[in-house]
């Protein structure tokens, strides 16, 4: 029970800090994204699956925020659709007057966030954050976080530590550009031994027809996503069954 006050109050902390600091602040810059994504090879889920993806993402002077929200789609399944979600924001710790550009770690950051959707998946994660300078990137994150389930009953045990990645580089190609961005996950150590470690990656590779289109500055990708996720929800792949998922999806994404 104390446990779960405290973790409330982070919650709350959490939610208290991003309103006030949001709302207080104006962007440095900011990026609001729809995509399409359709493929196959799920499991543990429907084989064929379509999703829309809204992101929004902003910087601040005291650190950034990403928020996302997945609506897919399923067909044969006695659901219709389901809705999962991650709002993020981490906190600087250092100088935003100094230069770091020539330095490996560009900057430490507190993050935190908040998973939601349907059924029992509310989590809260909270941890460090670096930013480095990996050469060709335009960005590259890790992030080391503690996991705590929101939900004491239901599906939800993957209380634990998770690693993650997220980058994203940029390669010219004549008139327009290739980008290769996602991220990774890794659940590492559980705490409930019904919930196994799990890993997860997700790059997605794609054009950008925009600036074929009309506007130099448009932004309208086309192209594909993997998305490997081993131990999938953290049950144990097995002959009886096969948890491990290879899934292959078509993606079309606009920049608002």
């Amino acid at each position: 029970m104390r446990r779960e006050r405290s973790i409330g109050r982070l919650v709350t902390l959490f939610v208290l800090m991003c309103i006030g600091q949001v709302s207080a602040t104006a962007p440095l810059w900011r990026d609001f994204s729809g995509a399409y994504v359709a493929g196959n090879g799920f499991t543990l889920d429907p084989d064929k699956q379509q999703t829309i993806t809204l992101e929004h993402a902003a910087g601040y002077g005291w650190g950034d925020t990403f928020t996302y929200l997945d609506t897919t789609f399923f067909r044969g399944d006695e659901r219709a659709y389901s809705l999962f979600g991650e709002t993020a924001a981490r906190w600087s710790l250092t100088d935003s007057d100094t230069d770091r550009s020539d330095q490996a770690v560009t900057d430490v950051l507190i993050s935190a966030s908040l998973e939601f959707g349907s059924g029992t998946v509310e989590t809260f994660t909270l941890g460090p954050s670096i930013d480095l300078n990996a050469p060709a990137f335009d960005y590259l994150h890790l992030g080391l976080m503690r996991r705590e389930s929101l939900n004491r009953s239901g599906f939800n045990n993957s209380d634990g530590w998770q690693f993650v990645p997220t980058w994203s580089l940029t390669i010219p190609a004549g008139r327009s550009e290739w980008v290769i961005d996602g991220f990774a996950k890794w659940i590492f150590a559980t705490d409930h031994s019904d919930y196994h470690p799990n890993f997860q990656f997700n790059p997605q590779i794609k054009y950008n027809i925009g600036k074929h289109l009309s506007d130099a500055d448009k932004r309208v990708y086309v192209g594909i996503e993997y998305y490997y996720w081993s131990n999938k929800y953290g049950v144990k792949s097995s002959s009886v069954a096969d948890s491990d998922q290879h899934a292959i999806s078509f993606l079309a994404k606009y920049h608002f």
